[in-house]
């Protein structure tokens, strides 16, 4: 019987520390995917300065006011980046604390039960589930929103030859309207 229990506690740990290794690689991942968000910030403000420039050449609209249009849908795409951020982050800090947790009771004598372990398996399951959903939902919807602005960018771009300045102003409109509607 002793033998069965080393075994498994073995087991155990060769376990939990492949759930730790998969942890530092889910951060790895992450601080890689804030490296390649920063490269695709710097593409989309070359893109934000030629519409600018196509803008003020095909519209009689100012530069300046362009920066001020754009200025409130560019903060929200910043804050929007921090939201997703501290999510990962969170998600990953989560599963850091669900490994110490495990470990804890691996290494404790006392709570070497299956049943003690399948309950904090449980939780941990649950809180998996649901912050996965969460982080899942924040990105569909920032993409999402993306989506939207590009498109709306190119049809005003690719409609006519000059760009009125109240189609520009009303397309703006619609996405500061859209961002008080969905900020929580």
């Amino acid at each position: 019987m002793l033998q069965v229990e080393q075994n498994m506690t073995s087991l155990i740990r060769e376990v939990l520390v492949a759930y730790e290794d998969s942890i530092s690689a889910t951060g790895a991942l992450i601080d890689s995917t804030y490296g390649i968000l920063e490269d695709s910030n710097k593409e989309l403000e070359k893109f934000n300065n030629q519409v600018r420039e196509t803008l003020a050449r095909k519209a009689s609209l100012r530069k300046k006011d362009f920066d001020n249009f754009v200025a409130e849908i560019e903060l929200r795409r910043r804050q929007r980046h921090q939201e997703i951020k501290a999510k990962l982050t969170e998600y990953v800090h989560l599963h850091g604390q669900a490994a110490s947790q495990l470990r804890g009771l691996v290494d404790d004598p006392q709570s070497r039960k299956i049943v003690v372990l399948r309950v904090v398996l449980d939780e941990i399951k649950t809180q998996d589930d649901t912050a996965q959903k969460n982080l899942a939902r924040l990105l569909e919807d920032f993409q999402n929103e993306q989506d939207e602005i590009i498109a709306e960018v190119h049809r005003l771009l690719n409609d006519s030859v000059t760009i009125k300045t109240k189609d520009f102003k009303a397309a703006i409109g619609k996405f500061a309207m859209k961002e008080v509607v969905t900020v929580p």
